[in-house]
């Protein structure tokens, strides 16, 4: 085995060239002006930085990462100029042990390694003192205001695919092919973002890890750096994208109008069956099936939305209705298998497996204050009959079997009626000893099994979903959510926290400036620079500068509660032992609002989809913003009740003494 790991190391192919280091010359070294495989064993500077990545360079020759060619430099005589090449985490893994803390040495080196190519040909001056390295580039300030409000629009295609998810995206993006079912015309904006829709759901994006960032080697070609480990890939590494994002377009530019267009553009349309329970789900019949159920089987089986078919041809053919139920009886199944249970000598109850019906419904969670605001919405741009509705918004209403929810195209449920619907679950827990929570099937020992838990959803749409934001910990809706399986997730909010405000509701606190109004393009763009920087750093004021940073701070706790706890989104959602990816290391400003270059921008480009204001400006000429400020005098209730609301706060303050969870404003407490 010996010589195989001496030829490895010795292919210099196997290395990615990494950049130039410049050292004290010292006439000990015996080096000219050719290349030679030799580093200095001894430095001779003052410098506390160069000499750290001195000591990191000859720890990692001592693990035989890296190859070092030396000559004296060609400019300055008094100096030696080291290439050095880097062994990738991803070649030789068979020969060469990479230990995830020996990664640290490669980040102290690269703090003085100079990438450039003038540098490694050796034709520019030293840059000894301030190489121009990775390290030493500029991190990005830019704030999560400005960041929002600076996403492109979307320009979704139909070149997916899925011919589908073609069709459906043709449909909105082509005016003259009509959406059926849609009374109301939608703007152009409104198709676009329901096709933007359409076009993550049926085919994530492969994006580059957000934890890399390329690096162009000296002497061509890419590497791909995690600043924050130290680890360098030669070969780039990818993640879907989520199916599904958070829809985040202005109050009033019809929200939920474009995710009923995305409902019917999408209409029975069909989840697939997730990967990992994909095998061997092909259902063997007892007897030869009839020709029309073996068609049913294999319209379904290839996921055709023959729902939105049937409704299209449904005048003047008879025989439809046999055709329908036939179809209907044949809907895809998969099959999760039951837990294996725990080895006991004690007589235990054998689960059996669990079959979970694909569903092409769309589920849409509301605030109970919502849900009048969507049933005018339907009734107003939906044609009678276009979809199949049923509205779940009272506790006491039985939720239909699972046979009978198949036949719905939206399911309408408040937050609380969720919650409660899933609650014996919940509560049960604690009792589960199944492994996986979303394969638990104990409550079926205890009585009632929710029908939502045997299908598998097209869609779950939650509207202000900015409430199931709870970074850390998981309320009783993200809890309840998590029992329910569904393919395509979408949360519907214009303002999912503070700080992912449209520009656009800025200007609403701005009175007069200039002669300017609200929508005048210049004053969009100066409220986006005057908040650019993250923090604040331009801010002398140090209070006001912390006090930002840490409201920046709370904003990116919910995004990554969205993305981690709903979305599912790969690699934050990881788990340890699993590529896990922390959202606070990665994400999260430092104490002077500097993050990693590109990370969060890239997280938020396949998250939202929105339209920047000015882009609807040259569609739509909205009318001018005027703001004017009205005070309001309190009644004598309004008094009574703010005085009653300070007093116990004084007297918590006394009692409490200000310490401990007794003290309301505690950091417990929140």
């Amino acid at each position: 085995n010996s010589l195989p790991h001496a030829e490895f190391l010795k292919d210099l192919t196997n290395f990615q060239s990494l950049g130039s280091l410049i050292l004290p010359f010292t006439p000990d070294s015996k080096l000219g002006d050719d290349w030679q495989e030799h580093y200095p064993e001894h430095l001779t500077s003052n410098d506390i930085g160069l000499y750290n990545a001195h000591v990191a360079l000859w720890r990692l020759l001592c693990l035989g990462w890296v190859r070092t060619f030396a000559r004296r430099h060609l400019r300055n005589r008094d100096e030696l100029h080291v290439r050095v090449y880097l062994l990738p985490a991803d070649v030789g893994g068979k020969y060469i042990e990479r230990n995830s803390h020996d990664w640290d040495y490669v980040k102290k080196l690269m703090a003085y390694i100079d990438s450039s190519k003038e540098a490694w040909e050796g034709t520019q001056d030293s840059h000894r003192n301030n190489p121009p390295s990775i390290r030493s580039r500029p991190s990005n300030r830019d704030s999560l205001f400005y960041l929002f409000n600076s996403l492109p629009s979307p320009a979704p295609s139909s070149n997916v695919s899925c011919t589908f998810s073609s069709y459906a995206i043709d449909s909105l993006l082509d005016r003259s092919m009509g959406l059926p079912g849609l009374e109301t015309g939608l703007y152009a904006y409104q198709r676009r973002s329901a096709a933007m829709m359409i076009r993550r759901e049926a085919e994530p994006i492969r994006a580059l890890d957000p934890r890399l960032e390329e690096i162009e080697c000296p002497t061509g070609g890419l590497s791909f750096y995690d600043q924050t480990t130290g680890i360098m890939f030669r070969q780039p590494r990818y993640y879907d994208e989520a199916k599904g994002g958070l829809l985040s377009e202005t109050m009033g530019l019809g929200k939920t109008l474009i995710c009923l267009a995305a409902i019917l553009a999408t209409k029975g349309h069909w989840p697939q069956i997730p990967p990992e329970y994909s095998l061997n789900q092909h259902r063997i019949r007892t007897k030869v099936g009839s020709l029309m159920q073996m068609a049913a089987t294999a319209a379904n089986r290839d996921r055709i939305p023959w729902r939105s078919y049937l409704q299209l041809i449904s005048s003047g053919v008879e025989d439809l209705a046999s055709c329908r139920r036939v179809l209907e009886q044949n809907v895809p199944t998969y099959t999760i298998p039951a837990p294996e249970g725990r080895r006991s000598r004690r007589p235990t109850t054998v689960l059996p497996d669990k079959t979970i019906r694909l569903c092409s419904t769309t589920l849409v969670i509301v605030p109970r204050n919502l849900l009048s605001h969507w049933r005018s919405e339907i009734a107003k741009h939906i044609e009678k009959e276009a979809l199949k509705i049923l509205d779940l918004d009272s506790n006491e209403s039985v939720t239909p079997a699972a046979e009978d929810l198949l036949l719905y195209d939206i399911i309408i449920m408040s937050k609380n009626r969720l919650v409660e619907e899933m609650s014996l679950e919940t509560n049960l827990q604690n009792a589960c000893s199944c492994l996986d929570t979303g394969c638990c099937r104990c409550s079926a020992k205890f009585g009632y099994n929710s029908p939502l838990k045997d299908l598998h959803f097209l869609r779950i749409i939650v509207d202000e979903g900015h409430d199931f934001s709870t970074f850390g910990r998981k309320n009783s809706a993200v809890a309840a959510l998590a029992n329910i399986r569904v393919e395509r997730r979408w949360i519907v909010s214009g303002t999912p926290s503070s700080g992912l405000l449209g520009v656009e509701a800025s200007t609403a606190t701005i009175e007069t400036l200039g002669g300017l109004d609200g929508n005048d393009s210049r004053l969009i763009q100066a409220i986006l620079e005057s908040r650019r920087s993250s923090g604040l750093a331009i801010e002398t004021n140090a209070s006001v500068r912390r006090s930002t940073l840490q409201q920046e701070r709370k904003d990116l706790e919910k995004l990554g509660s969205i993305a981690v706890d709903f979305l599912n989104l790969k690699p934050w959602s990881n788990t340890k032992g699993n590529d896990a990816a922390s959202w606070k290391q990665y994400i999260m400003p430092a104490e002077d609002g500097q993050r990693k270059p590109k990370s969060l921008a890239g997280v938020l480009e396949g998250l939202v989809v929105r339209h920047r204001v000015d882009d609807i400006e040259k569609e739509i000429k909205l009318p001018p913003l005027h703001n004017r400020t009205v005070y309001l005098e309190p009644t004598w209730h309004d008094k009574l009740s703010l005085n009653l609301f300070i007093l116990n706060l004084a007297v918590n303050a006394v009692t409490s003494e200000r310490i401990d969870q007794d003290y309301m404003f505690n950091s417990k407490n929140r």
